[in-house]
């Protein structure tokens, strides 16, 4: 058995203890089902995607469809490094465990210039997620052959990667932070507006310190991984 999957089975034990300790804790779906559903989805995705997926093979003719089952394959099946794009998301579910909760309670209150301790698993979730963009279109870029008719796109992609991952971070944060906010109006709903009794904490003074949390990850991964000179195919 490889690290990666050592290291993914290490991680949904303490999302599994996370989500029961949330569940006996809140009685509410929203503390556990969420996350602990999507993380599990995402540290067994090598394994559903291996069944899916041939291992890449020579040909002599490669085609867009190849090219990207290979990226996919390599990026996700064959990753060394997948458990690391995944271990700050999960991680950060499993400190909003009861007996350590950095969201709610007194480590809430730890502030370093606005920026809560929630600021670390914001940003370097962010930063995982744009390492994972930068190397799949490296990845991608390698594959295609240049007859696809996809090379301009990737190429010019990957050329603006960075903008690319800034894009993809802000939509995912406005879907996070939204999905935040009817969390915690579905739970508020159910605990007659108790917010002593709910899981969720939202607020836009946070969204805003957290969204900065996530394009400071963006910008150390942007650093981290400075884009190579790449030659423009051919037209």
């Amino acid at each position: 058995m490889n690290r990666s999957r050592l290291t993914r089975i290490a991680l949904w034990l303490a999302l599994a203890a996370t989500a029961d300790a949330n569940r006996r804790h809140f009685h509410l779906n929203t503390a556990w089902l969420p996350h602990g559903v999507g993380n599990s989805i995402a540290l067994i995705l090598p394994e559903l995607t291996g069944r899916f997926l041939d291992p890449p093979c020579a040909s002599p003719t490669p085609d867009t469809v190849t090219a990207l089952q290979a990226t996919l394959r390599a990026m996700i099946v064959d990753n060394p490094n997948y458990s690391f794009y995944l271990a700050p998301a999960v991680l950060g579910y499993v400190v909003s465990h009861p007996r350590f909760n950095i969201y709610k309670g007194e480590w809430a209150k730890i502030r370093f210039f606005g920026f809560g301790l929630d600021a670390i698993p914001h940003g370097t979730t962010a930063a995982a997620l744009s390492l994972l963009i930068f190397d799949t279109l490296s990845e991608l870029e390698r594959r295609l052959p240049q007859t696809s008719a996809l090379v301009r796109l990737v190429h010019w992609t990957g050329a603006h990667r960075e903008a690319f991952a800034a894009f993809v971070l802000a939509v995912v944060s406005a879907i996070w932070e939204g999905g935040e906010y009817l969390m915690q109006q579905s739970e508020l709903r159910a605990r007659n507006y108790d917010y002593g009794e709910i899981n969720m904490e939202w607020s836009l003074h946070d969204t805003f310190f957290d969204v900065l949390a996530n394009f400071a990850g963006w910008a150390v991964a942007s650093c981290v991984r400075r884009p190579e000179r790449r030659s423009w195919p051919r037209s």
